[in-house]
């Protein structure tokens, strides 16, 4: 192992486990470096057996790509647009599947909130403070509204304003 592996691993971690990782991970006679030494051995007896029936078929393949380097770039693009619309499906159902988890969790927390307020507090107080606290969601909901109103207004009068005064002053110039 490198020095700086050492190093940061002596940095990161409490030296049992530095210890523990030496013995049973890093160390030559370890498992892990078992099963990497026969996998590797695995993967090199692979690629050697199958060199002699793969090679001729990529130099034919490489040869018809030469030959028709049109159709081949069509090829290509059309990979690439596939890669990248099945890249941008995996990110959106991994959004969806993050905000379905943090809605569902925002929304038992509440229940939970609630169901413990009812028990520590009773159901007519719980109650009570429930309608104190919506109404003031609502009022500032209420305040929020109007003033996207008068900004919607605001913004609807100068469009008429600059839109009047554009087309006098293009009317002027000619």
């Amino acid at each position: 192992m490198d020095p700086f592996t050492s190093q940061a691993l002596s940095a990161l971690l409490p030296p049992e486990m530095v210890d523990y990782l030496y013995t049973h991970v890093l160390h030559p006679s370890s498992p892990v470096q078992s099963f990497l030494r026969s996998a590797s051995l695995w993967i090199q007896h692979a690629v050697s057996a199958a060199i002699p029936i793969v090679g001729p078929l990529l130099d034919r393949l490489l040869d018809a790509m030469s030959e028709h380097q049109g159709a081949t770039g069509l090829v290509v693009a059309l990979a690439v647009v596939t890669a990248v619309v099945v890249i941008m499906n995996w990110v959106r159902r991994l959004v969806m599947w993050w905000t379905r988890l943090v809605a569902r969790l925002t929304f038992w927390t509440v229940v939970v909130l609630v169901v413990a307020a009812v028990w520590q507090r009773g159901l007519m107080i719980t109650a009570r403070d429930l309608v104190v606290f919506a109404s003031k969601i609502l009022g500032y909901l209420a305040a929020l509204r109007d003033v996207w109103v008068d900004e919607y207004n605001h913004y609807e009068s100068q469009q008429r304003t600059g839109a009047s005064g554009a087309r006098g002053s293009r009317s002027s110039h000619r």
